[in-house]
This record gives C-alpha cells, structure tokens and sequence, in this order.
C-alpha cells in the first residue's frame, strides 16, 4: 500500500480529524513518495483531557510546526518534512528541536503546563520506502499501545 495511504488509515480515530489537516498530511506523502526524503511523524497523545480552548491552542502551536491533523480524541499526529543531518542522530536532532519550539509555542500561549502532558512518539521513515498501514500502525502501537482509542 502506497504512503499517500498511510495517514488516510491514521485518521480513523475516535474523534473526526480535520479533514484539512488530514488531507494536506495525505497531499505531502502523496507528493513526496516520489522523492527520496526523510519524514517524522509525530504521534502526541495528552494524557489529561483536552477542553476545546486548550485543543485549540495545541493545534496552533502545531500548525507552526509542521502539517497536523487530529488522529482521534486526545491523539495529534504532527508530519514534519524538513531538513536534518544525516543519521540517527538527525533524527534524535529533530525529535530535541520540535519538542523544544512545541513548549516555546506553548509557552507563548499561556500554557506551558500542556507540554508536560503530552506523551511523544516518533516514527522516522523514508518517502519511498513502501511502507504499509500495517506496519508504520504496528510501530505506533507498540510504541504508544492503545493510542488509536484515546
């Protein structure tokens, strides 16, 4: 199954996503799985519940990020498409540097307590590699179990 396929799956939450954000996530991959590009997507589940003023401001400071879109109840995903050094350890670079503008973001909201809240995972793929549902949700749930129900 193609990637542009993959955040289509994503979005079948317990919440309706965006479906703005969810279609410019599919647009990029789509776009993308031409090329030969490093991605990160970014799962932030909240681990108190979300009023809609505090979801908002979440989703602003993701929007300054990268491509976002709700995935399902507390559940954000964040797709970042960027530059970064080669390796892991650009990857590790990347994971630092968006936590780090997320609480600055946050901060500057009048919210920093939410990124204390939050529960970060990452999965870090090339464009073209081919992967399926199947496996980039397998990733996802070992990593954060019981993500797509909250």
């Amino acid at each position: 199954m193609p990637l542009s396929t993959i955040i289509g799956g994503l979005s079948r939450g317990s919440a309706p996503p965006s479906d703005v954000s969810v279609s410019e996530m599919k647009r990029a991959i789509g776009l993308l799985e031409r090329t030969h590009a490093r991605l990160s997507l970014f799962i932030l589940q909240c681990q108190d519940d979300l009023t809609p003023s505090r979801s908002a401001r979440l989703e602003q400071a993701l929007d300054h990020i990268g491509v976002t879109g709700r995935l399902g109840g507390r559940t954000f995903g964040l797709l970042y498409i960027g530059p970064r050094c080669p390796g892991r350890r650009g990857d590790a670079e990347i994971e630092r540097r968006i936590m780090w503008q997320l609480r600055g973001a946050l901060r500057r909201s009048g919210d920093e307590r939410l990124a204390s809240l939050l529960i970060l995972d990452v999965v870090h793929f090339w464009s073209d590699q081919g992967a399926t549902i199947p496996s980039l949700l397998a990733k996802l749930e070992t990593a954060v179990p019981g993500w797509r129900s909250n």
